[in-house]
């Protein structure tokens, strides 16, 4: 199993070495790439927590609420980008080409769950279906695309309000919103998956509003800024591992609930401003990322169905194998049909 991460960490460094363009290093170009490794590490992410194959395989169970917080940090940024470039008219046709376009892609991953799932054994009613749309279920991984929908309508709605008159005080706005959300998960115990992650949104509309200084910084004082963020980043991860073993179990849970919450920042920075120097190029990684959405929303299904009533294949490492090619091998069909509903809602 541990040749899958040597392989995946091969690719990540071949393309981290390889040749790069003079783009910016949060341009299309290079995020796109990052999305692809992001998505494929997301897929091993889930596998592990399935297996307990595999020495270094393991490690990445702690890795997937790192690894969308990433996918948050570039939904937020675009977002910024775009409306600092079109001002107002960016929010006019945000509705339509934006948001219901995800709504749309959702539906459908629902209801693609929901049939799949029946056939193979499961048995969902509409009632089920209905209620997963809500709160997640039938589509394995869509809170994902439930919490974006959240974050896609406070966006716009915050941009749009007029009492709200600059950027930073909207930003605030939206960080205000998320952390009642936050806040309510935790008390309601909702699954921790629906909120450590989200921060990495609000980073990334900061880090949009702020690139110009954010990006002199890094030019005059790169590596007094690595070296800043990286040992941040070793200390959030730290002081959890020791609370955990000198702290009683009820006040440990409460700091290593609120450093989890933080530490998906200072990762997604860590890997920004190491991306500032060592700029992510490589055309499987691109191509993987131009169908990234969706390899996260089949991928689910196709592990589900790998192991089924109608079939289950016993030896971990095959299923693994199949698992990423023959999500790969659909995202890029449904790819195209999304591009083209993306196409009708332009028109």
């Amino acid at each position: 199993m541990d040749i899958f991460i040597l392989v995946y960490a091969l690719l990540i460094i071949l393309s981290v070495f390889g040749k790069r363009g003079k783009e910016d290093y949060l341009s299309v170009e290079y995020t796109t790439n990052m999305r692809g490794i992001a998505a494929i590490g997301i897929i091993l992410h889930h596998m592990s927590e399935r297996t307990t194959e595999g020495h270094i395989f393991g490690y990445m169970t702690i890795a997937g609420y790192l690894l969308v917080s990433f996918f948050f940090f570039l939904s937020g940024y675009g977002l910024v980008i775009q409306y600092k470039k079109k001002k107002e008219k960016y929010l006019d046709g945000f509705i339509k080409k934006r948001l219901l376009y995800i709504v749309i892609i959702y539906l459908l991953d629902v209801a693609l769950y929901a049939v799949v799932r029946n056939l193979t054994g499961e048995h969902f009613t509409l009632v089920d279906v209905l209620k997963s749309i809500i709160i997640s279920g039938v589509a394995k991984n869509s809170w994902y695309l439930i919490v974006l929908i959240a974050l896609y309508v406070s966006f716009y709605f915050v941009f749009k309000c007029k009492r709200i008159k600059s950027i930073p005080n909207k930003i605030l706005c939206i960080f205000a919103i998320e952390t009642v959300f936050v806040i309510f998960c935790i008390i309601f115990n909702v699954p921790s998956m629906w909120f450590l992650s989200n921060y990495g949104f609000v980073l990334g509309l900061i880090w949009a509003y702020k690139k110009e200084t954010i990006d002199s910084v890094l030019n005059k004082k790169y590596f007094i800024a690595l070296a800043s963020v990286a040992a941040i980043f070793v200390v959030l991860y730290v002081v959890p591992v020791v609370t955990d073993r000198f702290m009683p179990r009820s006040d440990a849970h409460y700091i290593r609930t609120a450093f989890r919450l933080v530490s998906p920042l200072f990762t997604v920075a860590l890997v920004i401003v190491l991306s500032y120097k060592f700029k992510p190029s490589l055309f499987i990684w691109k191509w993987l990322g131009g169908i990234s959405l969706e390899i996260y929303l089949i991928h689910g299904l196709v592990y589900s169905v790998l192991r089924s009533d109608v079939i289950w294949i016993e030896n971990e490492t095959i299923w693994v194998l199949l698992t990423i090619i023959i999500s790969i091998a659909l995202a890029y069909p449904i790819s195209l049909m999304n591009k083209q509903i993306s196409k009708l809602l332009r028109k």
